[in-house]
């Protein structure tokens, strides 16, 4: 133990936690070996106050515990890079092969996808691409896309037939998510989810667009450029503002936290 590097202790034997030590005391009659199951360390004295001797006993909880902790970390079905049938999944520039939760079960559906594509624009990734490693290239794979106008339950499509279409596809533009099935003819699948998720700013420019059907007002965000985004968003309400500051259906605002707090000008933007 620690006071083996203490000058007066130099010949103590040196053990750790996990190690077997004879304790005996001829007077209690004890003599046993049993194992060092905790001990105190005095970091400035460098010493061992207390050191906690016993048997460590094994009930069903932890025989269980540990079961299942084995069969986690061998598990051959935990969803890695190398065991996906897809070399390439993306969006535009987004590796969706990198995303957390993108593998799912097979017989997964819209309710159970995790992984997530955040956006602000609606076209704000060009193209779907997909493509399968080599060894289950004969293997048919089936797309689901949904959109909440048009197919909220989803339409799928094989992807030979749409692939050259959805290249040149701009994303999210309403899709709320899509699921990719993979399967052969033995009926083994893969399926892999994606959802669309509108990441707001905190703080934006955008273009006044009068008032909103549910109450507030509606603005369009503009990007760092002041490009129109075809982004419509619903602000809470406008801060007080002089009386001299009139907001009219076209002007450049600044929000923040979902509140208009002020008119940009156009010599100012």
């Amino acid at each position: 133990m620690a006071q083996s590097g203490i000058e007066g202790y130099e010949n103590l034997a040196k053990v750790e936690i996990g190690d077997t030590v004879r304790t005996y005391d001829p007077l209690l009659e004890i003599d046993r070996r049993l194992r060092i199951i905790a001990r105190d360390y005095n970091p400035f004295q460098r010493i061992n106050p207390f050191v906690q001797i016993g048997n460590v006993v094994r009930d069903i909880t932890t025989y269980i515990r540990d079961k299942l902790k084995g069969e986690k970390e061998t598990d051959p079905e935990t969803p890695t890079a190398n065991n996906y049938w897809l070399s390439e999944f993306r969006f535009g520039d987004i590796n969706c092969l990198n995303l957390d939760g993108v593998l799912l079960k097979n017989n997964a559906t819209k309710d159970d996808i995790v992984a997530e594509i955040e956006y602000v624009k609606p076209d704000s990734y060009l193209g779907l691409f997909l493509n399968l490693k080599e060894e289950y290239a004969d293997y048919t794979i089936t797309v689901t896309l949904y959109h909440p106008d048009f197919f909220p339950d989803g339409y799928s499509f094989n992807w030979d037939e749409i692939k050259d279409i959805i290249a040149e596809q701009w994303f999210p533009s309403g899709m709320e998510a899509i699921l990719i099935t993979i399967s052969n003819q033995n009926n083994e699948k893969q399926v892999y989810g994606i959802k669309f998720v509108q990441n707001i700013p905190q703080i934006f420019k955008g273009v006044f667009r009068g008032s909103a059907s549910e109450g507030g007002f509606r603005v369009e965000i503009l990007d760092d450029n002041l490009d129109r985004t075809g982004t419509l968003v619903d602000v809470l309400y406008e801060l007080a503002l002089p009386y001299d500051i009139v907001i009219n259906n076209g002007d450049t605002v600044l929000v923040i936290d979902n509140v208009i707090v002020g008119k940009i000008r156009r010599n100012m933007s």
